[in-house]
């Protein structure tokens, strides 16, 4: 696979990482209740995970001669700022199993990109565990 090819790939999973909504439930102060404290705890450990993800992508871009791509906000959340964590976990978990199909698509794209493919098998790791630990 050429490297253009590679790097495109890489800023679609990066876009998606940008994307991902635990990270903007978080940055737009979603209401937290006392009821909800557990699951802002969680929330908060996945939008760290999406923002590892994004640097280690971003990273991987640049030492390939990329550039991360930008992307537009997502919008399609707002709804969601203005409800308890624990009402917006089902769009949180679709958001992750969507992700997910995403970065296993792209990894069977990259198989002659060992390293890429490594990258892509921790993030996918990462996401399995973030499925777990919204579903305890």
């Amino acid at each position: 696979m050429d490297t253009h090819a590679v790097i495109d790939t890489l800023n679609e999973l990066l876009a998606l990482e940008l994307h991902s909504l635990a990270p903007r439930l978080i940055e737009s102060a979603t209401f937290v209740s006392a009821r909800s404290t557990r699951d802002f705890d969680r929330l908060q450990r996945l939008a760290g995970a999406s923002r590892r993800h994004a640097a280690a992508l971003a990273e991987r871009i640049q030492s390939l001669g990329g550039v991360p791509q930008p992307t537009p906000p997502r919008t399609d959340s707002a709804g969601l700022h203005f409800q308890e964590l624990a009402h917006a976990r089902a769009a949180i978990r679709a958001d992750l199993q969507s992700t997910i199909r995403a970065c296993t698509f792209a990894a069977q794209r990259l198989s002659t990109a060992p390293q890429e493919t490594r990258l892509i098998a921790l993030i996918l790791e990462d996401h399995h565990r973030s499925l777990e630990l919204l579903s305890a």
